[in-house]
């Protein structure tokens, strides 16, 4: 909140507000995360926060499919595992797509190996194993599960088979029987490794890694925070990786070393992690997605520092799986749309990232684009376009080259209230850290939306607790507090108009004012009566809202107060431009009232309140310094700005609480006006 501080009667001011930003230029930085928004054709984002040429992919034609589950290598082809039609795909060497079998379930969800090293599928939500011979598929056995999702030899001649709804690992012989061979009390089973003389598996609500020995004893080597464990990888050394993902957010790559100790290696930058296999010494491979993508594929490096580069980037919003061989030739499947794409052993180029559009605010002229680090030779190519729609169109200009000396360049697109780039990547070798691309605005004019002045008798708080006045503090449209100083106190009760009047002078201006270029503005408060012509300076060079004014420099009436901004500070001399706006009439009432014409008789005191400028609130009387007492004039109502009274003594009491005795005795008559200024009158009289 923004603070004022009155200093007693000499009103010194001291305010905190936020500093308002210079335009003169603006540079627009692309960087780091920005890259993830971009459009990126054939360009990935590293773990550096640069950006450099991504993998080359190549759409496999003749694949029908709304998901791909499973790729799996079959002698020199790849399968591919499909939903929602249950169809299984062999991609051969050459690039043919042929349908080598289809099973009753709409999803392929698994694919894997038997201990004789035929080919298995699992197919869902009915849980049923499949196998693939010249004939096709053939189910060969059925589970009471719902869900296959993976597959691996058991070292004995049988097949495990890793299941969901009920979280269970099936041991499968030769002919198809099944057994239960651990229960893990959870969801699903989602991965499997050899690990030890046995084997480790991932497991889905609640999300544990859990090691399982050949006879089928389990222990909980982690108690995942994320319900998703996912896609393990045991090293050679005996360190097991593997995927982490919460219900919503981002997912992560964990490692749990030998000794036990678990800890994060790498948090995908948007979405969730899905497959990941080993790509050799200290490399990984991860696919990654979400429900808005986008779908990647990223390389790992698990060396200290930790290392990574987003190898691929599809229009798909998930990678669900892959396969990889070392770090060259693969495919990757997706989700949602289920497209299979090559990964060749050759690399893309050239690559190509799209800015966003840049929206200056209005007519701007463009200046340098600056490239870190400096391009070398023909590495890097940076094109520009502008126009003045949100999206591009034939309205724009042509996009043209920028042509650098060292790190910047010109940027010869004309001017323009939009701005857009795109850097092409022509190397393996090229890599960019950060865009800036610098441009001066139009200077548009300040606005003055609003001009308020603190009501004439606004309520005045003060500490609790009694005694003396103490700080008196006010809060203005918008939640500016006004603060009049005095030593501070516990809480705060309202004022009573007698703590307060010596305060009721200062009147808070306050106001609300914008710059659309981020200017700074310096103010200007003029005056002048209603109904006048001319507005007479109060104040100049005002830095912020509110400012306090005392209002005793004026004769009472109604006023107009003008607020005039000015954004000449950030602006070339004589170029600099104005707003004002005036505030709703407001009175000014520093006079107190008078009481006069007291008289006592006939057992009454009685006497006229008047105030020149405003209406009566409120009249009071005290007998021989006693308490104030309330009275009411003649009408009943205290209302108008001149009231008569009359009120019987016997009504009254003097300082100890009794009626008053034979003898002399003094009243004191007090009024106070709306602006809560007190106008007192003393009578002394003899009771009979």
């Amino acid at each position: 909140m923004k603070s004022l501080i009155v200093l007693g009667a000499a009103a010194a001011l001291v305010v905190t507000a936020s500093p308002c930003l210079a335009v003169s230029p603006i540079v627009w930085r692309t960087g780091g995360n920005d890259w993830q928004a971009l459009d990126r054709d054939s360009v990935g984002v590293t773990s550096d926060g640069n950006i450099r040429l991504a993998r080359a992919i190549e759409p496999v034609k003749d694949v029908d499919a709304n998901v791909i589950w499973a790729l799996l290598r079959d002698g020199d082809g790849v399968l591919a595992a499909t939903g929602d039609s249950g169809k299984l795909y062999r991609i051969e060497k050459n690039g043919t797509v042929n349908e080598v079998g289809k099973v009753l379930e709409p999803e392929i969800t698994a694919l894997g190996r038997d201990a004789n090293g035929k080919i298995l599928a699992g197919a869902s939500p009915d849980g049923a194993v499949y196998r693939l011979g010249g004939k096709g598929l053939t189910q060969v056995a059925d589970t009471p599960e719902n869900y296959i999702w993976g597959f691996a030899p058991d070292g004995k001649g049988g097949t495990l088979v890793l299941t969901g709804n009920s979280g269970k690992v099936y041991r499968m012989n030769g002919k198809g029987e099944l057994s239960v061979m651990a229960d893990l009390g959870t969801t699903h089973v989602t991965g499997i490794a050899p690990f030890e003389k046995g084997f480790v598996v991932t497991t889905d609500t609640p999300g544990h890694l859990v090691g399982l020995s050949a006879d089928g004893q389990t222990r909980v080597l982690y108690d995942g925070d994320d319900p998703e464990l996912r896609s393990p990888v045991v090293t050679q050394g005996g360190v097991i990786y593997f995927v982490s993902n919460p219900t919503a957010g981002s997912g992560h790559v964990l490692r749990r070393d030998p000794t036990g100790a678990v800890e994060p290696v790498w948090n995908v930058p948007a979405g969730f992690a899905y497959a990941m296999v080993q790509g050799g010494p200290n490399v990984l491979w991860v696919t990654t997605g979400g429900e808005k993508g986008p779908g990647t594929l990223v390389r790992l490096v698990t060396e200290s520092p930790v290392t990574w580069v987003e190898s691929v980037k599809v229009v798909d919003n998930q990678v669900l799986t892959l396969y990889i061989e070392g770090n060259e030739v693969g495919y990757i499947g997706t989700g949602g749309s289920g497209h299979l794409y090559r990964l060749p052993k050759e690399g893309s180029f050239p690559g190509r990232a799209t800015s966003t559009v840049r929206d200056a605010g209005g007519p701007a002229r463009w200046g340098a684009l600056t490239l870190e680090p400096p391009p070398r030779g023909d590495e890097v190519s940076v094109e520009t376009r502008s126009g003045e729609t949100k999206e591009p169109g034939a309205t724009w200009s042509p996009w043209q080259k920028v042509v650098f000396t060292a790190d910047r360049g010109p940027i010869a697109s004309p001017s323009g209230r939009f701005l857009q780039w795109r850097i092409t990547l022509h190397s393996p070798d090229a890599e960019v850290r950060s865009v800036e691309a610098s441009y001066l605005p139009a200077n548009r004019g300040p606005q003055v939306e609003s001009v308020q002045v603190s009501v004439l008798g606004a309520p005045l708080m003060k500490p609790a607790g009694g005694g003396p006045p103490g700080s008196l503090a006010q809060t203005l449209p918008g939640g500016v507090r006004v603060e009049f100083q005095m030593p501070p106190g516990r809480g705060e009760v309202e004022a009573q108009d007698e703590d307060a009047a010596w305060a009721r002078r200062y009147r808070s201006v306050s106001w609300n004012a914008d710059d659309p270029n981020g200017d700074t503005l310096r103010y200007e408060l003029d005056l002048r009566g209603l109904g006048e012509r001319t507005w007479k300076p109060l104040k100049t060079e005002v830095m912020s809202s509110p400012w306090v004014w005392d209002s005793a420099t004026v004769p009472d009436g109604w006023y107009e107060m003008k607020v005039n901004a000015s954004d000449r500070i950030d602006n070339p001399a004589g170029k600099g431009l104005e707003a004002n706006r005036v505030s709703d009439p407001f009175a000014v009432d520093n006079t107190p009232p008078r009481v006069f014409d007291l008289r006592f008789g006939g057992g009454k005191i009685s006497g006229v309140a008047e105030d020149a400028a405003s209406p009566l609130k409120r009249l009071e009387l005290s007998l021989d310094g006693g308490a104030w007492q309330q009275i009411f004039p003649e009408d009943g109502i205290v209302d108008l700005p001149r009231e008569t009274f009359s009120v019987a003594v016997s009504a009254l009491t003097d300082v100890t609480g009794r009626s008053l005795f034979p003898g002399d005795h003094v009243a004191m008559l007090r009024a106070f006006d709306v602006a809560g200024n007190p106008g007192t009158a003393r009578l002394e009289f003899t009771m009979p």
